[in-house]
């Protein structure tokens, strides 16, 4: 599943959300909390500070934090010029068929 267009991770999360909300699957809680960018991005270095102490790296650290607060986009771009491939379904119609589809996301359907 793709298309012609290069998405953002938030456009992506966004089709799931208006899939699962179409029926597909009960939707997932909303949080209603967040966390000011600066607090992550100070986690980030502290995180960066203890993983050169530890000499590993942490979970949270600068480059993860850039992660989730950038702008990255996902096309398909490569693929198309490297494989030739075409995607056959578009983003949204993927999403509503991948998660009406019982063996892709079975458990996903089962009631608790």
């Amino acid at each position: 599943m793709a298309d012609p267009c290069a998405y953002s991770g938030r456009e992506i999360y966004d089709a799931i959300r208006a899939a699962s909300a179409a029926g597909a699957v009960p939707p997932a809680p909303t949080l209603r909390w967040s966390v000011p960018a600066g607090v992550l991005r100070a986690g980030g270095k502290l995180g960066d500070a203890l993983g050169a102490v530890l000499r590993r790296p942490l979970p949270l650290n600068s480059e993860v934090v850039e992660r989730l607060l950038g702008s990255a986009c996902y096309s398909p771009a490569r693929i198309e010029r490297e494989l030739g491939w075409r995607a056959r379904v578009g983003l949204a119609e993927g999403f509503r068929e991948m998660l009406n589809d019982p063996s892709i996301c079975g458990n996903l359907l089962q009631a608790d």
